[in-house]
């Protein structure tokens, strides 16, 4: 694993472990205020209670749901076997049963009211599809919720951890930035800092340096991307939006990835680290959607700027997905990021 580490890289670091309001202020939302307040002894009773209201609000919604599943599921049977019927009888049976009846009106008749019924039949399924998925949106986005709130819940608890690790390192002599350093790309500037780094910082130090490195595994998803965006992107129709779902990315990496209306989370636990990326998915100038970050929390601890500055998510190119390119819009909902090319708009 790389040496690469943070947490020594700018003199001020010790300002950015206070977990200051300003680091993090325009991470809105309810995840934002968890991760601002982790310094809060509160915080995690707070995030136990948004979790059980939360489950509380899923069973309440679970059998209404399981109801609306059934009886469509009822109903688009028997449309379904009707639909098999009506296929079926095809010209050379109704000409067959003209000949045989004599009386080609009662044939057409027939076949006029197993047409309505069928239509009816449809129009019924619609009606109770528009009610169905309202409901499993909402269920569907209360489990995103939950979710994440227990990767929160996780990154909280690593940093109680990291603290008491850090405690049992007791005091250690001061040492100088330069001897605690490999030699590497900031070691010119590093030199001439002679600061002392107490046992949490240098816990943190060890951490990233062990267990995320340069992360590149977000250089590898961004590369999986582009070059088969098929396995991640789906599409309803020609004319549909395009929807890079998170699902499908979470499929093939390491990195899990929540996508929400407000911000983008990306999460990993590897070892003693527990990783949380906030960002979000924006339309840039040279064509493509890119995710780009915000804020950062390593066990609970915020990520200095200049490094949450230098990881770079992942970017789609459009004209990969839409030959001839042109003009698109970019919108996150739970769950996906949404392209939509703007000539489907104007139609």
């Amino acid at each position: 694993m790389s040496r690469w580490s943070p947490w020594r890289t700018a003199a001020c670091l010790l300002a950015g472990l206070l977990v200051t309001t300003t680091v993090y202020g325009h991470v809105s939302g309810v995840f934002g205020d968890y991760l601002a307040g982790s310094h809060d002894a509160g915080v995690t009773q707070r995030l136990l209670d948004d979790l059980a209201a939360s489950k509380d609000e899923m069973e309440r919604l679970t059998p209404q749901l399981n109801d609306l599943q059934q009886e469509f599921d009822r109903k688009a049977e028997a449309a379904q076997d009707k639909l098999g019927v009506y296929q079926a009888v095809g010209m050379d049976t109704y000409l067959q049963f003209m000949l045989e009846t004599g009386n080609p009106v009662d044939v057409l008749t027939n076949r006029r009211l197993l047409e309505h019924e069928l239509e009816g039949d449809l129009r019924s399924l619609e009606a109770l599809y528009a009610e169905y998925m309202p409901v499993k949106a909402v269920r569907d986005s209360l489990a995103n919720h939950e979710k994440l709130l227990q990767v929160l819940r996780g990154n909280l608890e690593a940093r109680e951890r990291t603290l008491k690790e850090a405690e049992a390192l007791g005091p250690e002599p001061p040492k100088s930035w330069a001897e605690r350093l490999d030699i590497g790309e900031w070691i010119g500037a590093l030199l001439t800092e002679e600061k002392e780094i107490d046992p949490l910082t240098h816990r943190l130090d060890e951490i990233w340096s062990a267990h995320i490195g340069y992360l590149l595994e977000l250089k590898e998803d961004g590369e999986r991307l582009r070059e088969n965006p098929a396995a991640f992107v789906t599409r309803k129709t020609a004319s549909s939006p395009y929807r890079l779902e998170d699902r499908l990315l979470n499929a093939s990496s390491p990195l899990t990835y929540y996508m929400f209306t407000d911000h983008v989370y990306v999460h990993l636990v590897r070892g003693s680290a527990d990783l949380l990326l906030i960002g979000t998915v924006q339309k840039k100038e040279a064509g493509t959607a890119a995710l780009g970050f915000e804020a950062g929390f390593l066990n609970g601890f915020v990520l200095p700027e200049e490094v949450v500055g230098r990881l770079a998510g992942f970017e789609l190119p459009y004209a990969a997905l839409h030959p001839g390119g042109g003009e698109f819009y970019v919108e996150q909902e739970n769950g996906a990021v949404v392209i939509q090319p703007a000539e489907f708009l104007k139609e």
